[in-house]
């Protein structure tokens, strides 16, 4: 009779053992596909980033150059309004002093 519950016991045991490594490796089995969909949500985060900061970079560009443009369009109608008193001056200067 004591055999037998021997014979039970280790069987238990191994069971248990059993049991345990199977737990161990699910656990692991786990841990690495959260580990793998960490990792790709890492990368969908840095190039969803990446596209990101290159649009904002791009906004930028585009509304600096068209400050740039009104600036250049202004500056340059305010040259024309000057234009006439310009070549007067000049005109004037180049009658005045001749051909040195």
């Amino acid at each position: 009779m004591s055999l037998e519950i021997m014979k039970g016991i280790q069987q238990a045991e191994a069971q248990a053992d059993e049991i345990r490594q199977t737990a161990q490796r699910e656990a692991r089995d786990v841990v690495k596909a959260v580990e793998a969909a960490i990792a790709q949500q890492e990368r969908a985060a840095a190039i969803e980033n990446r596209a990101q900061y290159a649009q904002a970079i791009e906004d930028k560009k585009q509304e600096v150059e068209h400050q740039l443009t009104e600036q250049r369009e202004a500056l340059g109608q305010q040259a024309r309004k000057h234009l006439p008193e310009a070549v007067s001056a000049i005109y004037e200067r180049v009658l005045q002093h001749g051909n040195r």
